[in-house]
Parts: structure tokens; C-alpha cells; sequence
């Protein structure tokens, strides 16, 4: 069954469009004729829950009792609201497992009465929280319901009791509203449950369900305040309450795959009553979040819905785009148009393309490329080979094509390339793979316009993740270490094709693999090592039985030039020393030359032999320096001599995360310290790939300096 789409005016598709789909982006949205919008919203979930009953339902009996209740939801409600005869009727018409909702408009809260073997159960649920509780966290729940009580069948059946709880719930609805916030809940949630109180007793082991409610209310300026449809999330309330309270496991999982059917449902909806493509987009946005987290609780008649439903949509947008296209190249022919308009008309056909290849439907478009090959051919790539750097710093800044043809490269073969590369890399192919990442961030967030696109960063991640490969399986104790990517950093963005969601996915489950596996006694490997720091790079390196050998080598040579150093050292110490000894021992046996007195009767040392002799024992001097390493020098090796797809891996990753999250186009790729000239007595061990970090600020360069041997010998100080 479907839903008659000429009884759906615009307003009716606009009120599901902002109430069922799109987050609460439209702060000052103004409703007209909300109640009559409210009536088609029950009346398309109705036809739902007819047809989800008739399918992938019809095993399980709750949909049959949802479906009544959605029936008293029309018929209880009369133009000027509940009617106390229609109530009374109900009531007394009440069998056991009969389920039926009141919504209150000018209260924004719900009762629930609930028919079981021994009696009634009367739920009280606030559908609409105070806005400032909401705004003030990020992560609110509601709990459904909040409060119950059970009434036997006994007390609930009698007629006086029935007739004044009709007409007390009729008054209640005809208060009307008058802000956003809620008027009086307590009327209910104290005063009418307290009274009911008296007829019952608490019910405490009622079933009960969380639901996020922080995306239903928005605000404008900290003023006015937008909220969705209580209604909707009252209904939303109802429909999975009902499975979720079942014994039986089939009905309880149910409710996932009953809003996958129920936006299926809308969505074709939408396709027949003309709807924009930005509608159609969200819906398909919609649709592959729900298919990505509840797969596994989806039965292949749903799935079927869902991808013949999707295919709809990706051929209504490949039309629009094709015409949007169309008109573009012939104004293109016509004028010369703006270069901001330009752009725009280059991206439209971007985006077209882009669809057209996501949709992966040869009978809807030409073929005119061979598998592997570029999209544009703005760009040469081969299929086996990672693409040049040069072509991918020469790409203009508004050539939308050649950016397409590197991602479109990335998504369809670097995991090939990958593969094929991974046992035996060179250190050449860690350094391009790295300049590329670096290479294609600034060039997307120049022709992107700073603006990072869901597309610029699964094909970063996605290399940054290649790149990681590579390194773990070169270097298995790599492992140890985070993989610096958070795992919940491409969970935000907004995805449309089914496709970049499987990517995602791998993407995803390769990272959380890379955090479970971490050891938790490692740093960070962009830390470096202190007296309380968990192990460091360096460290798990220099520990490494494998691959430890060029450090340790390398910490012998420089140990073996100190040793050089010092003996050299000491025998021009032992030389400065006798000469000083005999400089000291020649003048103490001189005397100073009275014949040199001034006028004035003072001693002149000018041509006074003991006067020199002491002056040139005072001035001998021998040039001191500290070690060339420190005392713990894992830092300072790993940092000369770092293995090129450490420092590479290094470099790429820190501009994911740095580049990406600070949106800001970098100017070059070089390091910006000059490590070398602190540490001079290390220049002939330095090798190339310089690392990108500057170790000046952690490890004090040698501290050279002439010493009087006077100095030495006096103090007895070891320099």
C-alpha cells in the first residue's frame, strides 16, 4: 500500500522533511497549521505499520496492537480536541493488551494506558525537556516512561471513575499553547497522577526505553527556540516501546528495521511528489546511516526496499544534475562568466560525475574509460603505480577534474597498490606516499576553499591509513603505538553513497584495530621521553631486537669518537699541566726586579722576568666541552638517524591531523628547523630524511668554553 502522494500538499512533504529528517538547522521556522501537518505525519506511519505488518512484521502480533493504537490517535481527536464521550467509549471498551496514547499539545506530554491481564497501567512521558536543559549538554536522554501506575480492572471499570477521568483529560487539552517551552506538565506528571495514585499503586517494573532528544530543539540568537514535532517523537515513542516490552527476541530487534521501512516509505514519497534534490540527498543520507548500523537486524526484504528505493534517488539526481550540466556548458558557450560563478558551474559538473560514477550503473551513462584508468584524465595514473607529485602540485586552483582524478585514483587502487607494495617497500615509496598526503591536503584545502569535505578527508585518512600499513609491516613493534587518528574521527561527516560508507567502515575498523592493539605503557609519537613519560618511538626502536642496529651502531661510533676525543683531550692536559708547573716553579724562584720601582715606590711589571713567567702560567687555558650524547641517547640517535618510513609515516600523519583540523593551506612541506647547526660535533653522523620535529627546545647542545688550567688545578674540579 501506498501513500496517495495527492493528498500530500508541499507543506505536508516540508513538515516530514524538517521534523523527520533534518537536524534542527532552521531556527525561526514557522509552522502553519501544525495539527493538520501532525494528521498526514500519523496517517503515513499508519500506512507503514500496514504495510511493515503485511511484510517483514507479519510474524510478530505487536504491529497489529500499534496499528489500533495509531487508530484511536485519529479517531479520539476531534477538530477542538479530545472528546470526553470518544475517551469514556475507549476506556470502557479497554480488552487485555489494548495500548492507547493521549497527547496533550498544550503540555507536550503523553499518558499511556496499557491493558495487561490484571489491570491497567497509566504512563506518564514529557516529551519536550526545558530548552535550557537541552542546549546546556551535548548528550541528552529522555527515560520512557518516566513514571507508571497500575489500576485493577476492578476500580478501573467503574463508570463514575471512567466518566471523570474523560472529562478531566478533555479540559486538559483544551489549554492552549503559548511558547515553545512547556506549559504545565505538572498538571499531569503531580496533580493527575497523585490522584490516579489513590486508585492503584506504583508499577515499578515497567519496561522502559532511553531515546537521544538533543537534536530535536534549536535556538536563534539564545531567543527564539525551534523544536521538532513532539508529536513525532511521541508516535516515535509509541512504535518502539511496544517491540522493545515483548518477551519475544524477533519483536523486541524489530524496531530498527521498522524505520528503515518507515524512511523507505518517505522517501518515495518524496520521489513522486517532485521533491528537491537536497530532500532526496538527505533522505539517501538517512537511509545508508540506518543500513550501516543496523545490517545485521535487517531482513533482505527491507534491504531490497532500501536499494531499489536508493537507485531511485541516485537516478532522479544523476537527471538533475545532467540538466543542471546542460544548462551550465551552454552558458559556458555563451558569456563569460564570473570566475566565482565559474567555479560553481565546474563544480556542478564535478558533482554530477561524481554521482554518475557512485551510482556504478552502466545502462545510466557512457562508458567511455577503461577500468583504472583516470576519470578526467587531468591527471596520468596507472593503475599499479602511485601518482607523480609533480601532477599533483601543477593542479590549478579551481580544477575541480584533476583533484577528482587523485581521489578518484585513492578509492580504487591504492588498496591494490597497497597490497602489492607492502612486502617489499623501498624507502623512495614511504617518501612519495608521504609527499602525496601532504601534497594533496594543501591543494584540497586551496580548491575546496578551506572547507573540509567529506570526500578530502576519506582520501587522506585513507592514505594515512596505506601509509600505516606499510609501516607496521616493516616495523612490527610499531604496532605498540597509537595510531594518532581518533576512532571517531570520520563519524561525524555526512555520506551518500553506499560505497563511501563501506570505505568509512574499513577505514573505521582498521583504526579501532590499530587503538586495541596499542600498548597502554607507550606514549605518543609525537612525545618525547621524561623521567615519568611512558615508552617513546625512540626507545621502542633502540629496544627493538631487529631493528636496533643502526642506532646502536651509530651510538658506538659517536662513543668511540668521545673516546677519541677525551684520550686527545688528556694528553693535551697533561702537557698544559707540566708546562704550567714549570712556568709556576721558574717564577717562585725569581725574584721581582727592584730596579724597576716607579716614583711613587710601586713595583712596575712591565720587563719584570717573574711578573711574565706568571702571567704565562695565569693564561694558559684548554678548551672544555660536555659529551656529544646526552646520558640517555635514544632520543637524540633516533633523531640523526631515523628510519626514513618512521619519519615519513611522522610527517604524513601529523598533517592529517594538524592540516585537516586546523583548515590551514601550508606553504611548504620542509621542516622549518635548521636541527644541524646546534650540534656540530654531530654533523658527520647526520643522514637524510631530516625529521620535522625541532629537538633544539629538549636537548641542550654541548656547552663549549676556554678554562684557565690555574682554575682546574686549584678547585681540583674533574671538567
Amino acid at each position: 500500500m501506498e501513500i496517495d502522494s495527492a493528498t500530500a500538499d508541499p507543506e505536508d512533504v516540508h513538515f516530514l522533511y524538517i521534523n523527520a529528517l533534518l537536524p534542527p538547522q532552521l531556527p525561526g521556522e514557522e509552522e502553519n497549521d501544525v495539527a493538520s501537518r501532525e494528521e498526514f505525519l500519523l496517517s503515513v506511519l499508519r500506512h507503514t505499520v500496514v504495510d511493515f505488518k503485511k511484510g517483514p512484521g507479519s510474524a510478530c502480533g505487536c504491529w497489529n496492537q500499534i496499528e489500533k493504537t495509531l487508530d484511536w490517535c485519529t479517531s479520539l481527536r476531534s477538530v477542538n480536541g479530545f472528546s470526553g464521550i470518544s475517551l469514556f467509549e475507549a476506556f470502557n471498551s479497554f480488552r487485555d493488551g489494548d495500548y492507547l496514547i493521549l497527547f496533550f499539545r498544550a503540555l507536550e506530554s503523553i499518558l499511556a494506558f496499557e491493558a495487561i491481564p490484571n489491570g491497567v497501567i497509566v504512563a506518564y512521558f514529557s516529551v519536550v525537556p526545558p530548552a535550557e536543559t537541552v542546549m546546556s549538554h551535548a548528550f541528552v536522554l529522555i527515560h520512557f516512561p518516566s513514571q507508571a501506575i497500575q489500576i485493577q480492572w476492578k476500580e478501573f471499570k467503574q463508570k463514575e471513575f471512567l466518566e471523570q477521568l474523560s472529562n478531566f483529560l478533555e479540559r486538559l487539552d483544551y489549554e492552549s499553547p503559548k511558547s515553545t517551552e512547556m506549559s504545565k506538565p505538572k498538571i499531569l506528571s503531580e496533580l493527575l497522577m497523585s490522584i490516579l495514585l489513590a486508585q492503584g499503586r506504583v508499577y515499578a517494573s515497567q519496561k522502559t526505553i532511553f531515546k537521544k532528544i538533543r537534536d530535536s530543539l534549536s535556538t536563534y540568537d539564545g531567543q527564539s527556540t525551534w523544536r521538532r514535532s513532539p508529536f513525532y517523537l511521541a508516535l516515535k515513542v509509541v512504535v518502539q516501546l511496544r517491540p522493545s516490552v515483548s518477551e519475544n527476541e524477533n519483536e523486541s530487534s524489530q524496531y530498527k528495521e521498522f524505520m528503515l521501512f518507515f524512511l523507505s516509505k518517505i522517501a518515495k514519497l518524496f520521489l513522486r511528489t517532485n521533491a528537491s534534490p537536497e530532500m532526496l540527498q538527505l533522505i539517501s543520507n538517512k537511509l545508508a546511516r540506518r543500513v550501516c548500523k543496523s545490517e545485521s537486524f535487517v531482513s533482505p526484504g527491507v534491504m531490497q526496499i532500501v536499494k531499489e528505493v536508493t537507485h531511485q534517488i541516485y537516478r532522479r539526481l544523476q537527471s538533475e544534475w545532467k540538466m543542471i550540466r546542460t544548462k551550465s556548458l551552454h552558458s559556458i558557450q555563451l558569456l563569460e562568466p564570473d570566475p566565482e560563478e565559474e567555479i560553481c558551474l565546474e563544480l556542478s559538473s564535478l558533482v554530477l560525475e561524481q554521482i554518475e560514477k557512485a551510482t556504478n550503473h552502466r545502462a545510466y551513462r557512457a562508458d567511455n574509460r577503461s577500468s583504472g584508468h583516470e576519470m578526467f584524465k587531468k591527471i596520468p595514473t596507472n593503475r599499479l603505480e602511485l601518482p607523480s607529485v609533480e601532477s599533483l602540485e601543477g593542479v590549478k586552483q579551481i580544477d575541480f577534474y584533476a583533484l577528482a582524478d587523485f581521489e578518484h585514483w585513492v578509492e580504487y587502487n591504492l588498496d591494490a597498490w597497497t597490497t602489492l607494495t607492502i612486502s617489499e617497500c623501498l624507502d623512495k615509496d614511504y617518501r612519495k606516499l608521504s609527499i602525496l598526503i601532504q601534497t594533496y591536503i594543501s591543494q584540497a584545502l586551496s580548491i575546496y576553499r578551506g572547507s573540509v569535505e567529506h570526500v578530502m578527508l576519506l582520501t587522506s585518512v585513507d592514505l594515512g591509513v596505506a601509509l600505516d600499513r606499510l609501516t607496521c609491516e616493516r616495523f612490527p613493534f610499531f604496532k605498540q603505538l597509537s595510531p594518532e587518528i581518533p576512532k571517531d574521527f570520520l563519524i561525524r561527516i555526512y555520506l551518500n553513497k553506499e560505497r563511501d560508507f563501506k570505505r568509512s567502515h574499513r577505514i573505521e575498523e582498521y583504526v579501532a584495530k590499530r587503538h586495541a592493539e596499542r600498548s597502554p605503557t607507550t606514549g605518543s609519537v609525537f612525545t618525547r621521553q621524561g623521567p615519568i613519560m611512558a615508552a617513546t618511538l625512540p626507545e621502542l626502536l633502540y629496544d627493538d631486537e631487529e631493528n636496533c642496529t643502526v642506532l646502536k651502531e651509530l651510538e658506538n661510533r659517536i662513543s668511540d669518537q668521545n673516546s677519541e676525543c677525551r684520550r686527545e683531550k688528556l694528553s693535551e692536559w697533561e702537557s698544559l699541566s707540566k708546562k704550567y708547573a714549570q712556568l709556576q716553579d721558574s717564577h717562585l724562584m725569581l725574584e721581582h726586579d727592584r730596579r724597576r720601582m716607579t716614583k711613587s715606590g710601586y713595583h712596575s711589571k712591565v720587563n719584570c722576568e717573574k711578573c711574565k713567567l706568571k702571567s704565562e702560567a695565569s693564561s694558559l687555558t684548554i678548551e672544555v666541552g660536555e659529551e656529544s650524547l646526552p646520558s640517555d641517547p635514544k632520543f637524540m640517535l633516533f633523531e640523526m638517524r631515523a628510519p626514513a618510513a618512521l619519519v615519513f609515516w611522522r610527517d604524513a600523519t601529523w598533517a592529517i591531523l594538524d592540516g585537516i583540523s586546523n583548515n590551514e593551506q601550508k606553504r611548504s612541506r620542509s621542516s622549518t628547523y635548521d636541527i644541524q647547526s646546534k650540534y656540530e660535533a654531530l654533523q658527520t653522523f647526520w643522514t637524510s630524511p631530516r625529521p620535522r620535529l625541532q629537538v633544539m627546545s629538549l636537548i641542550a647542545p654541548p656547552a663549549r668554553g676556554p678554562i684557565p688550567v690555574s682554575k682546574i688545578i686549584e678547585t681540583g674540579n674533574e671538567y
